[in-house]
C-alpha cells in the first residue's frame, strides 16, 4: 500500500504478535504507551511507518521541528511498527498518535503491515480515569471480541454499545478481518490522570506479556513505578483533602473489586470522554 513505508524489508518472524497503544483519547496518565517502552528498549527495529497524510490534521497536531546539530527535520505524527525479538516469540509493536480522519482505512492499512509480518494474535491496551487510588494495585481489564478467543482464554466479552476511540475501532475492524483481538484496560486515578502514570504502564506491560505467553522482567521500569508511589505519597501527605479521598476510596474497596463493575467504570469513562 502507497501509505506503508518500508524501512526493512519483510522478512519471516518466530510466532509473531502484535501488542498496539495510541496516544490521545483512551490512554488516560499516558499509561499504554508508556507500557510499550519496556518492549521497545530490548532492541526493537523499526520496520514500517504509515504516512500520516491522510489520517491527520496538522493543524491539530503540528509537527515540530528537530535539529541535532548538524541537519533540522520534521517531526510528524504517525504511527510506527517495531519488531522486538523474545525468546518465546516476536512481537510487533505497534505506537501512534490517535488519528483524525479515515479510521477505517487506517484500520485496513495496519491489518496489510500486519499480515505482511505473519501477525495473527493482536493485544490492544488501553488507560481509563477510574474509581481507584494510587495506594492499592492497579486494577484491570481484560477482554476478548470473539467467541473462539474468549473460550481460549478465559477473558471476558466485550458487550460495549457507545462512543469509542481508535482502539475500539481497530478491535471490532481487525477482528473482522480475521485477527485474534484481545484488548487490556488499567484504571488510573484522576487525580494523577494528566501526568505519566507509571504503575498503570507496569501493570498493562505485565498483563500483555501474560497474554502473550512472553517471560520478562523489567526491573528498571518497576523501580522507576516504585519511586513515583513513593512520590506521589509525600504529595498527598500535604492535602487534607487528597488524603482523606485516598482513605475513602481504599476503604471502599477494601473487598476485591468486581469485573463487572470494572467495566462499568470504562463504558462510563469511554461514554463521557
Amino acid at each position: 500500500m502507497d501509505q506503508v513505508r518500508w524501512l526493512e524489508p519483510p522478512r519471516p518472524l518466530h510466532r509473531p504478535a502484535a501488542l498496539v497503544a495510541f496516544s490521545g483519547w483512551g490512554d488516560a496518565g499516558e499509561a499504554s504507551t508508556d507500557a510499550l517502552e519496556p518492549f521497545l528498549r530490548r532492541e526493537a527495529i523499526e520496520v514500517a511507518t504509515i504516512d500520516p497524510d491522510e489520517f491527520f490534521d496538522f493543524q491539530m497536531r503540528r509537527p515540530t521541528m528537530r535539529n541535532d546539530g548538524a541537519a533540522r527535520d520534521v517531526e510528524w505524527p504517525g504511527i510506527a511498527f517495531h519488531v522486538v525479538a523474545f525468546p518465546e516469540r516476536d512481537v510487533v509493536v505497534v505506537r501512534g498518535e490517535e488519528p483524525n480522519f479515515a479510521w477505517k482505512k487506517l484500520a485496513a492499512v495496519m491489518g496489510s503491515v500486519l499480515t505482511t509480518l505473519g501477525v495473527t494474535e493482536i493485544v490492544t491496551m488501553g488507560a481509563y480515569v477510574g474509581h481507584v487510588v494510587h495506594t492499592l494495585p492497579v486494577p484491570i481489564v481484560a477482554t476478548a471480541v470473539n467467541k473462539q478467543t474468549i473460550l481460549r482464554t478465559g477473558l471476558m466479552p466485550s458487550d460495549y454499545e457507545g462512543p469509542t476511540g481508535i482502539v475500539g475501532v481497530l478491535n471490532s475492524l481487525l477482528d473482522t478481518a480475521g485477527f485474534d483481538v484481545m484488548s487490556v484496560w488499567a484504571a488510573v486515578p484522576h487525580y494523577l490522570s494528566s501526568q505519566p502514570y507509571l504503575p498503570g504502564a507496569v501493570a498493562l506491560g505485565e498483563k500483555a506479556g501474560e497474554l502473550l505467553d512472553l517471560d520478562w522482567e523489567d526491573w528498571d521500569f518497576r523501580d522507576a513505578a516504585a519511586s513515583y508511589r513513593h512520590a506521589v505519597d509525600l504529595m498527598v501527605e500535604d492535602d487534607d483533602d487528597l488524603v482523606d479521598y485516598v482513605r475513602r476510596v481504599e476503604a471502599e474497596l477494601a473487598d476485591d473489586t468486581p469485573s463487572s463493575n470494572l467495566v462499568a467504570e470504562i463504558e462510563r469513562y469511554l461514554k463521557d470522554g
